[in-house]
């Protein structure tokens, strides 16, 4: 089943940046953007300056007392990755929006509600700082149902499986894959709230809406899904497989790494790429994971170096594992080169591959421009001696 998990961190920007700037503790500021408040701090949320208002009139209420900071990316890139280095840690697939938020996908993880769980306390202990999380089918719909958690109760993570009761009170605004024009059209004609589409006949929405009344059906239904991309960390790989029944031997387990060695070994030889550090996960049912990770003095590229690299790397665990997931990170361009003239095909397709490539050259630069080396002519003393060692073994 597909779910993903959508994470917002508060009062991330006002926490970051007092951790850089001390003459901002106990002060009342904001940190804004495009003209709203994005962010403020406990003492400007005392006087009812809060996330989502207008700079003008966060500017009225505070005046002179207030520190208005502008938002810039660059003050939170670290502060961001250190977060979103513990959301990788729970699967390869991690889209940044924001800085202070992310969506995770948790395709093919067996409880995707208690792996959705464990990465939100995580993150909410590691930062101590309050986090909103939710949890769907749908990207967009994961991001309306977030709510804040508590770190000790996994039943505050919000969970919703039955998408069209969930959006059925909610402001048809908020149905955020129809285009804005169409949201406000919606509206003009009273359909202001998501449930009353569910009663319009389609009839109605296709004068209205041409083309895209399929799509406002479809949204109102839960059936139109969108989900998030693996765009972080960058510069990195990662697969993963999924065993048909928990690994209880070592030899499911090493026929999931050479699996794994040889997807990665594809991946970078068509990126013409070599990774500089490797990581191996394994995945449990109950959400938690064992993880090994280690530095490479020495690129690697090939499936051979990989395998080798995760056999030494891993030891064997008490639980069975229900997935293996690799990530290799630190890649950087490697030039193509050919290691060997031996190849994975059969004698007789080798054959065919050589004279094909052998006929393409002599027809381009002309009969004389390869000779094979059963063609070679030699001298009559060095077919003599080669005769002579032959026959006798003289190596002189």
């Amino acid at each position: 089943m597909v779910y993903t998990l959508f994470v917002s961190l508060d009062s991330f920007y006002t926490s970051t940046l007092l951790k850089k700037r001390n003459e901002l503790a106990g002060r009342a500021f904001l940190v804004h953007r495009e003209k709203r408040v994005l962010d403020s701090s406990r003492e400007a949320r005392a006087r009812q300056v809060y996330p989502g208002i207008p700079l003008s009139e966060a500017k009225a209420i505070l005046r002179e007392e207030g520190t208005y900071v502008p938002y810039d990316p660059d003050d939170y890139l670290s502060a961001r990755n250190h977060w979103l280095d513990i959301c990788a840690l729970y699967s390869s697939v991690v889209q940044p929006d924001m800085p202070h938020e992310a969506w995770i996908g948790l395709d093919g993880h067996p409880n995707p509600s208690a792996t959705a769980f464990e990465l939100a306390s995580d993150v909410a202990h590691a930062l101590a700082t309050p986090v909103r999380a939710g949890l769907s089918k749908a990207a967009w719909v994961s991001k309306l149902s977030a709510i804040e958690i508590d770190p000790y109760d996994a039943s505050s993570l919000m969970v919703v499986d039955d998408i069209p009761f969930f959006l059925r009170s909610l402001p048809t605004s908020l149905l955020t894959p129809i285009p804005p024009e169409d949201r406000q059209r919606l509206e003009f004609l009273g359909y202001r709230r998501a449930g009353s589409l569910l009663d319009a006949s389609n009839s109605a929405l296709k004068s209205q809406f041409k083309a895209n009344a399929f799509l406002i059906t479809q949204v109102v239904k839960g059936k139109w899904r969108d989900y998030p991309e693996a765009l972080y960390p960058l510069h990195s790989l990662t697969e993963r497989i999924v065993f048909d029944s928990p690994a209880d031997n070592s030899l499911m387990i090493q026929e999931g790494i050479a699996t794994l060695a040889n997807q990665l070994a594809n991946q970078l030889s068509s990126q013409d790429s070599s990774a500089e550090s490797i990581t191996l996960y394994l995945e449990y049912e109950n959400g938690k994971m064992t993880r090994f990770t280690r530095k490479l003095t020495k690129t690697v590229q090939t499936s051979t170096q990989l395998r080798t690299i995760l056999t030494t790397l891993l030891k064997l665990p008490c639980t069975p594992p229900i997935a293996l997931r690799c990530t290799l990170a630190s890649l950087r361009h490697s030039a193509r080169s050919q290691k060997s003239f031996e190849a994975t095909a059969s004698t007789k397709e080798r054959r065919l591959c050589a004279d094909s490539a052998i006929g393409t050259m002599l027809s381009s630069f002309g009969t004389n421009s390869i000779v094979t080396a059963s063609r070679m002519q030699t001298d009559r003393r060095t077919r003599l001696l080669r005769h002579w060692r032959h026959c006798t073994g003289w190596k002189g």
